[in-house]
């Protein structure tokens, strides 16, 4: 599955994989653990002589080895995506190739690190149907304060680490935010096709923001595996799903969605 793998001179960790696609994304403030399984290891075996890049090998596994966005929906030529918590693009840019030139991907992230890298990687894989939006999701617009992670760039949060029961912030940046509905009409494209988030725990806020999103024939995959004020975001979620008339599965961190017929 990978082809190429270093560690550059500027400091970024570089993967081609064997199908062309190319990514480029930041070391991590901890050195990698062997937290994949062995099988998953040696379809990504040149990865483990990177020392920092316990991330990338992460959502490399989340793309390639698992499809974890994709159980409930394949993409289809002309598909218009929503790619809520795009980190460095990794989802992104596979969405991209399968949605092809007549479909588009609207990819939200808000840290600005993670953004350098998602530009970088959708210009390296020459893609013209991409829109980067450089905002946080919520509930309403405005701005927030995003949590930085000094350990993991996935791990960027409006939620403090002490609501995540963990203590690996060291900074804080500012962003713009604002909600999926305002966002999908603000891009001018057409009725979204499919919904992928993962917005560390923001999830409970954005449901609040999208139902003119939701009101269409709209297929979701969402991460739903954190904890804010003490309950679990699935608690909120998947009620809410249920209520908008979508039939509604939960598999293990993820619950996928999609419209009753």
């Amino acid at each position: 599955m990978v082809a190429k793998a270093e560690q550059l001179q500027d400091g970024a960790t570089f993967i081609e994989l064997k199908n062309g696609i190319k990514y480029y994304g930041a070391q991590d403030g901890i050195a990698s653990e062997q937290d994949v399984t062995h099988d998953v290891i040696q379809k990504l075996d040149k990865l483990q002589k990177l020392e920092h890049s316990r991330t990338i090998l992460g959502v490399l596994c989340t793309q390639y080895v698992k499809a974890e966005y994709e159980k409930c929906y394949k993409l289809q030529k002309g598909d218009i995506v929503v790619d809520a918590g795009a980190h460095i693009g990794t989802f992104t840019i596979k969405a991209a190739k399968a949605v092809g030139d007549k479909g588009r991907v609207i990819a939200i992230e808000p840290s600005e690190n993670n953004l350098e890298f998602l530009s970088r990687n959708i210009e390296a894989n020459g893609l013209q149907n991409v829109t980067i939006v450089p905002k946080g999701v919520w509930g309403t617009k405005g701005t927030l304060k995003l949590s930085i992670s000094c350990r993991r760039t996935t791990g960027h949060s409006f939620y403090t680490s002490e609501q995540f029961g963990t203590e690996d912030t060291e900074e804080y940046q500012e962003v713009e935010v604002d909600t999926i509905d305002n966002i999908v009409r603000q891009s001018g494209v057409g009725p979204v096709n499919f919904l992928k988030m993962d917005i560390e725990g923001a999830e409970v806020e954005a449901i609040k923001g999208m139902d003119e999103t939701m009101s269409g024939d709209v297929k979701l995959a969402m991460e739903i595996s954190h904890i804010v004020a003490g309950h679990g975001t699935y608690q909120v979620v998947i009620p809410w799903l249920k209520n908008k008339g979508f039939q509604v599965h939960r598999d293990g961190r993820m619950v996928y969605a999609r419209k009753n017929n």
